[in-house]
């Protein structure tokens, strides 16, 4: 005779909004739409995607994202060092075609 484990409904902790803010500190993870209880779900480590907005530099593997002005978006850092506003970091090269504004790609995220 055991006893099977429920766990207890979780308040949230904080509550999201889509950044648009170039180079925030205050980014700390990727919108991952809400779970069943509404409550928003948040990606801060790990692997994934994100819509790069294109700022005129091609990207390389390993390249660093930071948020940007386009709301949602990332874009690439203006160096190569980790910083308190890093979000993520390109698992593939991007060569942007003429008039391409964004694109879905796979990174690891860097956030919290």
């Amino acid at each position: 005779d055991t006893d099977t484990f429920q766990a207890a409904p979780k308040n949230q902790v904080s509550h999201s909004r889509i950044c648009r803010t170039r180079k925030s500190k205050a980014a700390w993870g990727f919108y991952g739409g809400r779970d069943k209880e509404g409550r928003d779900m948040v990606f801060g480590l790990g692997t994934g995607y994100a819509l790069v907005k294109n700022t005129g530099h091609n990207i390389e593997d390993g390249d660093y994202f930071m948020s940007s002005d386009a709301a949602g978006m990332v874009e690439i850092q203006d160096d190569d060092v980790m910083h308190r506003y890093t979000v993520a970091k390109s698992k593939s090269d991007i060569f942007w075609q003429p008039g391409e504004t964004s694109r879905k790609v796979a990174v690891t995220y860097h956030c919290g």
